[in-house]
């Protein structure tokens, strides 16, 4: 065989082509045998394989892996120290091995691990948790577990356990392993800590209701707080309009004293405990934009109280890309505020309009009566352009505010800046912009506090220059979809100083201008 016949060969089975990549590859022609060694990997249809070494039979279609095995398949991940596998009837077993289902986030760990089906496992000696860490706060560990995936699992002569202790036996327990959109019960989520919650399980439920709607449902025990109940609605009634309704409701048993950030709770019958969550998008045209982000709980230790196994923990997302995973703030004991907001945007080629509803719940206040509302806020914005086709650019910002709050100063807030520059370039990589522009406020308060003005203005304007370069390289890529990236570095510093026409008086619910002159990079 050539050298190149040695490092990639591509395999025709029964599922399509399985390509071998290895440091070095012989092949038995009388046994018709691949033995590939050094970094093996294994590439077959929706998965892959990598080893120390690896033996195929083409006939058969057997294979032995060993050392440091890992097999992927979709999500699913299987780990072991030996591995032996059919690629037909895909069965075989992994010694030491490792197994993690991605839909269930499940890890299972077993002597052998036996793949039986195309979707059933049989382990023996085996931990089931759906903890991550190297030592999980629960699981189950058994003499016999039999795995359908998609299905349900069974386990015989098993034992519960926190940490590493023991802690109660199970003769038997079905529970399931659903990976595909089908109502059923979920795996159940345990824990137990001695001074605030006791034992906790919590046994979700599943209701595929149909294509576009579903739900799933939370039954949980607290030993020393009692049973919270929760439930998500999960909707797609189009590509451009879809959403998550959460809730959950306790009546809290249990006994609580507390003091942080000046507020105090002295809890000693049972309090009704709550939150209320909501995403919802319309993409109502490519230009008009809908949505709602409602966040609200019953007090202000809701998220220091339930932040274990917390419904806006396991779906927090900073980057937003999943659709139905859209928590965008961290709910523990360290958020200070939570913001509910509803808004509508308008863009055209040249100018954005936002209109805006925001209520916000302090956590850091006894009473919320003072935190500022705005009910609502407008904004215009127009983009940096030519101004009447000359080389001077024009580009404008505007905004109306109504600030409520139930104690204190609350009104109108009405802004409005323009911006003239002139880019000038200097050479071939340098441009510096100087820019002009004047800025005006107006307020009018409309509470009933006396002693202060009711309505006032103020007028300022700046002069600025920014200077910016750019530094890049194409790179040709020569993938299918991506031909060239263009990687690039803009510094960029500007330097802006103001001047004020006017002055403002008291005005408690405005952001003052507190320097003259401001540099930013």
């Amino acid at each position: 065989m050539t050298a190149h016949e040695l490092m990639a060969i591509d395999t025709s089975l029964n599922d399509g082509a399985v390509t071998i990549d290895a440091e070095s590859i012989a092949y038995d022609n009388e046994e018709d045998t691949v033995h590939a060694k050094g970094d093996v990997v294994i590439t077959f249809s929706k998965g892959f394989l990598k080893a120390d070494s690896v033996s195929m039979n083409r006939k058969t279609e057997d294979l032995l892996a060993e050392g440091h095995v890992t097999v992927v398949s979709e999500d699913d991940l299987l780990e072991g120290e030996k591995f032996t596998f059919n690629i037909k009837s895909k069965t075989g077993v992994a010694h030491k091995g490792n197994m993690f289902l991605e839909e269930n986030h499940f890890y299972i760990t077993g002597s052998k691990i036996m793949k039986t089906g195309a979707a059933t496992y049989h382990i023996t000696d085996a931990s089931a948790t759906t903890c991550d860490g190297d030592v999980p706060d629960w699981r189950f560990m058994s003499r016999e577990l039999d795995v359908t995936i998609d299905g349900y699992g069974t386990m015989k002569h098993g034992r519960f356990l926190l940490r590493d202790v023991p802690v109660f036996y199970i003769p038997f327990m079905l529970f399931p392993v659903k990976t595909s959109r089908q109502s059923g019960l979920l795996f159940p989520q345990i824990g137990y800590s001695r001074d605030k919650f006791g034992l906790d399980i919590e046994i979700p439920f599943f209701w595929a209701i149909s294509n576009q709607v579903d739900a799933t449902f939370y039954e949980r025990y607290i030993e020393k707080r009692g049973f919270k109940e929760g439930v998500e609605f999960r909707y797609l009634i189009s590509e451009d309009t879809f959403g998550t309704l959460y809730g959950d409701f306790m009546n809290d048993s249990g006994p609580a004293l507390d003091t942080a950030e000046g507020a105090s709770r002295n809890w000693q019958s049972h309090q009704k405990r709550w939150s209320l969550y909501l995403n919802h998008e319309t993409t109502v045209s490519p230009s008009v934009f809908f949505r709602a982000d409602i966040r609200k709980v019953s007090d202000q230790w809701y998220f220091k109280d339930f932040s274990s196994n917390s419904y806006y923990m396991n779906n927090y997302s900073q980057n937003e890309m999943q659709r139905f995973k859209k928590v965008s703030f961290i709910g523990d004991e360290t958020l200070d505020s939570l913001e509910s907001t509803v808004r509508l945007v308008k863009n055209w080629s040249q100018f954005n309009i936002t209109g805006l509803i925001s209520d916000t719940t302090s956590f850091t206040d006894a009473s919320n009566d003072m935190t500022l509302q705005r009910y609502p806020e407008i904004t215009l914005k127009g983009a940096r352009r030519p101004l009447f086709g000359t080389l001077l650019n024009i580009e404008i910002d505007a905004a109306y505010d109504y600030y409520y709050r139930a104690t204190g100063q609350r009104g109108h807030l009405y802004d409005i800046q323009p911006v003239f520059s002139l880019p000038w370039n200097i050479g071939d990589y340098l441009q510096v912009i100087p820019q002009i522009g004047a800025k005006a406020t107006f307020w009018g308060r409309d509470d009933s506090s006396v002693g202060d003005e009711k309505h006032d203005n103020r007028q300022l304007y700046t002069i600025g220059i920014t200077a910016t370069t750019e530094a890049y390289r194409i790179f040709d890529v020569g993938a299918e979809r991506i031909e060239k990236i263009r990687h690039g570095i803009r510094p960029e510093v500007t330097y802006t100083r103001y001047h004020f026409l006017t002055t403002f008086p008291s005005f408690a619910w405005y952001v003052f201008i507190k320097s003259p002159g401001a540099l930013k990079m």
